[in-house]
C-alpha cells in the first residue's frame, strides 16, 4: 500500500521526458522525501525512551505538493527549527510520523528538539479517546462535561481541575493526591508521564472538588462562589444569610451548584412545606410521627436557648426519654424544618432559621401529618 516510489530512481533523461509530458497534461508533480531503504531509524523519547522503526516500512512521503504549498511534515520541521523549540510535546498517534520528522532534521542538518510522545485521554468507560466532537454519556445517558467551561458552569474550583487534570497519566508520589500546582511543579518530569493511556475518571474530581471546598477555601471565598449558582436559579441572596449558612453546608456539597438543591431552601420566599411521606419517619406510621413530634414541641416551645448544641442536647434526651430513635426525631425535624429530606445538619439550620420560624414550620408538618395535606 502506499506510493510505490516509481519516480524515486529516474534518470536524468526520464525526468526531463516525464517532466515534459506532466506540462502537456497539465498536471505538476510534488516533491517527496527519499527515506532511506536500509536498517532502522531511532530516536529517544522522553516518556517511551529508545524507539525503532523500520525504514522499509515508512513511506516517501510528500513534502511540498503540487501547488508549491508545503505539507505539515515539512512546515513544522522548519517552523520548529525558526523558533528554536527544545521540546515537542504531542500525542502518541503522532508516534508514526516521528520516524519521518527524525530523518528530516537529519536531512537538513539540525538539532532535533527532544521529542515526547504523550498517552491518549480516554473516555470514562476507558474505550475510545476522549473527544469533545463526541463527548462522553454517563450511565444514564446524560452528557458528561470535558471542556473547561463545562466545569466552570458545573461548580467546580479551578485549582480543584488543575489536580484531578495532573492525575491523569502522572503521579505527584507518595500516594498524595492533592497538591497545589506550584508543588507539582517542583516534582514534575515528563519521563514520569506513564505510557499507557488513561481513563478520565470524572468521578473522581468531584472527591477532589469537595476536598477543596472543605479545606482550602475559606467561608468568604465560598460564599462568594456559591452566590452565582443562587443567583442562577432565580434566588435572592440575602449576603448575611449566605455566610451564615456557609460553615454548615461546606461539607455536605461537592460543588458550588450543588448548593441550590442543598441549601436552597434558605432563599425561597415562601416555605415550601414538605410532603407527608417524606415526614413519616422509618417504622413509624404516620399518627406515630405525629405523636413524636407533638411531645417535641412541648419541650422546643419551652426552651430559651435556641443554640444549635442546646436543642441538639435537648432532643438527644427526649428520645432516650421516650424510647425514640435520634434518627426518627432528627429526621422529623428536618424535613419539617426545609422541606426536604437531604439538607444541611439539622439543628444548625434551626438555629439559622430561629425559634419562632422553626416551630412555625413544625406546626405546618404536624398538620400535614394530621390532615394528610
Amino acid at each position: 500500500p502506499g506510493y510505490d516510489r516509481r519516480c524515486r530512481t529516474l534518470t536524468p533523461e526520464k525526468e526531463a521526458a516525464l517532466a515534459a509530458e506532466c506540462e502537456a497534461e497539465g498536471r505538476k508533480p510534488v516533491i517527496r522525501f527519499k527515506f532511506p531503504l536500509e536498517g532502522e531509524t531511532t530516536f529517544p523519547d522522553l516518556i517511551r525512551g529508545k524507539t525503532t522503526f523500520e525504514n522499509k516500512q515508512q513511506q516517501d512521503a510528500v513534502l511540498l505538493k503540487g501547488d508549491g504549498f508545503p505539507t505539515y511534515h515539512l512546515a513544522v520541521i522548519i517552523d520548529d527549527y525558526d523558533m528554536q523549540i527544545s521540546h515537542v510535546m504531542r500525542g502518541i498517534e503522532w508516534l508514526p510520523s516521528a520516524p519521518l520528522h527524525y530523518q528530516l532534521w537529519q536531512a537538513f542538518g539540525w538539532e532535533m528538539p527532544l521529542y515526547a510522545h504523550l498517552p491518549l485521554i480516554l473516555n470514562p468507560n476507558g474505550k475510545g479517546k476522549l473527544s469533545k466532537r463526541k463527548p462522553p454519556t454517563d450511565k444514564y445517558g446524560n452528557v458528561m462535561p470535558i471542556m473547561v467551561h463545562d466545569f466552570r458552569d458545573g461548580g467546580y474550583v479551578r485549582d480543584a481541575l488543575i489536580n484531578f487534570v495532573l492525575n491523569v497519566g502522572w503521579s505527584y508520589g507518595d500516594d498524595q493526591e492533592i497538591y497545589t500546582l506550584e508543588e507539582a511543579m517542583a516534582r514534575f518530569k515528563l519521563e514520569d508521564i506513564n505510557p499507557a493511556n488513561s481513563a478520565f475518571p470524572v468521578d473522581k474530581l468531584e472527591w477532589i472538588n469537595g476536598i477543596y471546598i472543605r479545606e482550602k477555601m475559606s467561608d468568604d471565598e465560598l460564599a462568594d462562589a456559591l452566590r452565582g449558582p443562587l443567583e442562577a436559579a432565580d434566588l435572592t441572596v440575602d449576603e448575611d444569610l449566605l455566610r451564615q449558612i456557609v460553615p454548615i453546608v461546606k461539607t455536605r456539597i461537592k460543588t458550588f451548584n450543588d448548593i441550590v438543591e442543598l441549601g436552597g431552601f434558605f432563599f425561597h420566599e415562601d416555605f415550601t412545606p414538605p410532603e407527608r411521606d417524606n415526614l413519616v419517619q422509618k417504622k413509624q406510621d404516620a399518627p406515630e410521627t405525629l405523636e413524636m413530634m407533638e411531645k417535641s414541641m412541648a419541650v422546643l416551645e419551652g426552651m430559651d436557648d435556641w443554640g444549635h448544641e442546646a436543642t441538639y442536647e435537648a432532643m438527644k434526651a427526649f428520645a432516650k426519654e421516650h424510647g425514640y430513635k435520634n434518627g426518627q426525631v432528627f429526621g422529623a425535624l428536618r424535613v419539617a424544618a426545609t422541606g426536604q429530606r437531604i439538607s444541611p445538619p439539622t439543628f444548625e439550620t434551626m438555629e439559622i432559621l430561629g425559634k419562632d420560624e422553626s416551630l412555625r414550620r413544625f406546626r405546618i408538618g404536624m398538620d400535614i401529618l394530621k390532615n394528610g395535606s
